[in-house]
């Protein structure tokens, strides 16, 4: 389904990081977003490309499982479970798994789903 595809490539691309390539990264989360969350993320995202490099930080992140909550022709709640393998300064250089439960509202606009909104939750 076109919605899952769509919040997988976003929460990859929302969590996953690396500090070598931040600002071409940031640009795919910006292309899959609209409304108040590309606004938000655009204006956190000087503050995030200097916290990856200062700390040295790279995350792959690996999507276990999407579920739609509601959906309509043009809106949908997405739910995601996924994990990042995240290394850094604060790691000591040693990986380190993190899991995020994240909720995302998608929002049709013409062929594509975008992220609206993204929360983590539980």
């Amino acid at each position: 389904m076109d919605v899952t595809r769509a919040a997988t490539a976003q929460v990859q691309a929302f969590l996953g990081i690396d500090h070598e390539t931040v600002d071409e990264q940031a640009e795919t989360v910006l292309e899959g977003a609209t409304g108040e969350f590309k606004e938000q993320y655009a204006e956190e995202l000087d503050a995030l490309a200097k916290s990856a490099r200062d700390q040295e930080s790279s995350a792959e992140a690996t999507v276990l499982e999407v579920g739609i909550g509601d959906i309509s022709p043009t809106a949908a709640t997405v739910y995601v479970a996924a994990n990042t393998e995240v290394t850094s300064k604060s790691t000591g250089g040693k990986p380190r798994t993190v899991p995020w439960r994240i909720q995302l509202t998608m929002a049709k606009e013409g062929e594509r789903w975008l992220t609206s909104g993204l929360q983590f939750v539980g």
